[in-house]
């Protein structure tokens, strides 16, 4: 995978002293990352390389930038960091809450399963409301969340 680095220092050894290229020069910041359209599932994927490698902080960025450009599978993603705390991002059960309704808003079944879990026990700040937990696992649910369903069977079972 080529990074703007790899890319810099391959331009600069090609083009060796026309453009005063140096190793000890500082490269020019990378571009703005753009994870908008088409680009977004790529953003996302690459966030889940970084995460599986241990650069939490570095899927946080990437999965973040895919959330504000609306694919949620990011934001459900960051999500999922930002609950448990990983690596170096610190743990922020607002924001995950936060993250997680996003997702849902737009029918993420997965952002619906955890967001329904977390009203269901009160976990993440949300307030403990079963009716509320019951109506997000059920659409979690048909969105084909195995563990949604799992869970619905047992409120359903327990006479909730």
């Amino acid at each position: 995978m080529y990074t703007f680095e790899k890319s810099l220092m391959v331009l600069c050894l090609v083009i060796a002293g026309s453009l005063g290229c140096q190793k000890d020069e500082a490269a020019p910041a990378p571009p703005a990352l753009n994870c908008a359209g088409d680009l977004g599932r790529t953003c996302v994927l690459e966030g889940v390389v970084k995460q599986n490698a241990g650069d939490y902080a570095g899927a946080m960025v990437l999965y973040e930038a895919t959330c504000e450009a609306n694919v949620v599978d990011g934001c459900v993603m960051a999500a999922n960091i930002l609950r448990y705390g990983l690596g170096a991002v610190p743990m922020d059960e607002a924001r995950a809450l936060g993250y997680y309704q996003m997702g849902c808003e737009v029918n993420h079944s997965g952002g619906c399963y955890h967001l329904g879990v977390a009203h269901r026990t009160g976990a993440l700040g949300a307030a403990k409301d079963i009716h509320r937990a019951r109506t997000l696992l059920s659409k979690a649910c048909d969105g084909k969340e195995t563990g949604a369903c799992e869970d619905l069977a047992d409120l359903r079972k327990n006479g909730r």
